[in-house]
C-alpha cells in the first residue's frame, strides 16, 4: 500500500485520499511512518501545544479559543470560536425559517 509523502494518509488509485495528490510508486510509506512516529506520539505532541492556527481565518490563537472535538488529534476543532459563530450567523441569515424552528424547538414559544 502506498502512503502520501505529506501526511499519514494512504493512497487510493495512486492519489492521496486527503490531498488528492499523485503519489509516486517509490513512496511506500509517508515521512512520519519512516521516522517511526507513532500515533500516540503525534497526539501527545498536538495536545501539548498552547496555540493553534484557525483553518478559516488563519490567526494563531490560544487553544481555549477552539471548541473541543473528540474527532481531531489535538482534541480541538479546526475553526476558532469566532469563525464558528460567524458561520452560524451567516447560516441563520440564509435559512431564516429553519433558524426560527430551531429556536422555538430549543427555547419554546417566541
Amino acid at each position: 500500500m502506498n502512503y502520501c509523502m505529506d501526511c499519514p494518509h494512504y493512497a487510493q488509485g495512486g492519489r492521496c485520499v486527503r490531498h488528492n495528490k499523485v503519489v509516486s510508486a517509490l513512496a511506500e510509506q509517508c515521512n512520519d511512518r519512516r521516522e517511526g512516529t507513532s500515533r500516540g506520539e503525534k497526539i501527545a505532541e498536538a495536545r501539548s501545544k498552547d496555540t493553534k492556527i484557525c483553518t478559516k481565518c488563519g490567526r494563531e490563537l490560544p487553544i481555549e479559543n477552539f471548541a473541543k472535538s473528540s474527532k481531531t488529534i489535538d482534541g480541538r476543532q479546526g475553526h476558532c470560536k469566532d469563525c464558528n459563530h460567524q458561520a452560524y450567523k451567516d447560516w441563520r441569515k440564509r435559512h431564516p425559517k429553519s433558524a426560527k424552528k430551531n429556536i422555538v424547538k430549543d427555547y419554546g414559544n417566541e
